[in-house]
């Protein structure tokens, strides 16, 4: 360390004592993340990590209790000038938590507490575990209307600084849709001010990776509580899955938490679910279960027929839980069926996602593997640039499966550019820079947000390109 780090180190350890560790397997161990499911990410890291070392520079990890020692933190970041990686559980799979320049990281697990029901909304401190605001909400009969599918492992200020959508997208869109009531936010300066960040004024902080303001805490609104099920559907074709999954999503007398097609390649990964569905193509549900029978006439109507798996519960389910099979958590079941895969995000036209999907297999054949959902987030179809009046069943997403992408270098840089090449939009999973997630395209209100919370440019430094930093 140099002079000035170690005066840092030690103004932080007077004030937090045995909150601060300088030990260099406890920093290594919280450099990681899941940003090993990247090809591009990992060959990145791996670089920074031979240049740099394995704890990147990093000086020590700093876990604050609550957010009076949060602010002392940050003071002390400020007056020595000190980068403050912040990491939350870890899930996110950006690459987040790899320090650009060393510093210290901040661990923000420390941050948890007791979740408050405010209303119909549900507060906690950061550092809570998602799965606890929605275990609170229940207790009053209420649910919240996104639920990360890593929700017993995820902490809620993470999951808003890092991810976007989750159990519930289908009916509730996205972060920015209306989810977050307000956020308390810690600014990054030597007299640090806590800042209350209400419906839109939030919006900068949300899946901006941690770089614009270190949040402390967070309110969330909550939806009347369902009672799910969950299912697989086997269908003929995937185009008639497909068809099913659209239908569902336009019928507003019918409630999902999630519903995805999946190619007949891709239902394997899923294990004894497999099985349950039989051969071909298949759809993962979580339904309401008073509903099932309705959604089973609807599925016969697109000539698929449904089986129920198990009732969902927010604890331990007794066989392995659709809800860890879609969204963000499906990566980790595909990667056990196809090693060498890297995944991208996919956003097809509203009009005819089915043209696109054509395009891509025309293209790449089985190399790509495709599922098929709607989010029904109006914020996501005008930061893409789509009509979200014409979008009557939501976005049509996908986390699309790219074979062999380990082996062979360029392969999703490949999808990417043919992607740009026919219009199909896509949100950038293999980058950690804010301007190239593909998500925002008018990055003013993140750089204006950021100059207020963190003048100095100390969180997460490289995260945002267009930053300004006050002299």
């Amino acid at each position: 360390m140099s002079a000035a780090d170690l005066d840092a180190v030690a103004d932080l350890r007077a004030v937090l004592g045995d909150a601060v560790s300088v030990d260099r397997t406890a920093i290594a161990r919280v450099l990681k993340d899941a940003s090993w499911l990247s090809p591009v990410l990992s060959e990145q890291i791996d670089r920074r990590a031979q240049e740099a070392g394995p704890v990147m520079g990093v000086e020590a990890v700093v876990r604050p209790r609550d957010e009076q020692e949060l602010l002392q933190v940050t003071a002390i970041a400020a007056r020595h000038r000190l980068p403050i990686t912040p990491r939350g559980a870890g899930t996110s799979g950006f690459g987040l938590v790899t320090p650009e320049r060393g510093g210290i990281v901040l661990d923000t697990r420390g941050l948890n507490g007791t979740c408050e029901l405010e209303g119909d909304a549900v507060r906690a401190s950061a550092g809570t575990l998602q799965g606890a605001l929605e275990r609170t909400a229940r207790t009053a009969g209420r649910e919240l209307p996104l639920l990360v599918t890593t929700y017993a492992s995820a902490t809620v200020g993470g999951w808003l600084a890092g991810g976007h959508v989750g159990l519930g997208s289908g009916a509730h869109g996205a972060i920015w849709d209306g989810s977050v009531v307000r956020l308390r936010a810690v600014s990054v300066e030597q007299q640090p001010v806590v800042h209350t960040l209400e419906g839109a004024a939030a919006e900068p902080l949300l899946h901006t990776f941690g770089a614009v303001g270190l949040i402390s805490e967070v309110t969330l609104r909550t939806v009347p509580a369902r009672r799910w099920v969950e299912a697989v559907g086997s269908f003929p074709t995937f185009a008639d899955a497909c068809a099913f999954v659209a239908a569902l999503a336009r019928d507003p007398r019918l409630h999902e938490r999630a519903v995805t097609a999946q190619e007949e390649g891709l239902m394997p990964a899923f294990g004894e679910l497999a099985q349950l569905a039989g051969a071909g193509p298949g759809v993962l549900m979580l339904l309401d279960a008073d509903q099932l029978a309705d959604v089973g006439a609807l599925a016969a109507a697109h000539g698929g027929t449904i089986a129920e798996w198990q009732p969902w519960r927010l604890g331990r389910n007794e066989r392995p839980s659709i809800a860890a099979m879609v969204y963000g958590h499906r990566m980790l079941w595909v990667m056990r069926a196809f090693r060498d895969a890297a995944f991208a995000h996919l956003y097809f036209d509203p009009a005819d996602p089915l043209w696109d999907i054509a395009l891509l297999k025309e293209r790449f054949g089985e190399r790509l593997l495709v599922e098929m959902k709607y989010i029904r987030s109006p914020w996501m179809l005008r930061a893409l640039g789509l009509d979200a009046a014409e979008a009557k069943a939501g976005l049509p997403a996908s986390v699309v499966v790219i074979r062999g992408a380990r082996e062979h270098e360029d392969r999703v840089g490949e999808l990417l550019r043919f992607c740009d090449a026919h219009g199909i939009h896509y949100q950038n999973s293999h980058t950690n820079v804010i301007e190239d997630n593909g998500l925002f395209a008018d990055v003013a209100p993140i750089v204006r947000a950021k100059a207020r919370l963190d003048p100095h440019g100390l969180l997460n430094p490289g995260r945002l390109r267009s930053a300004e930093v006050r002299p």
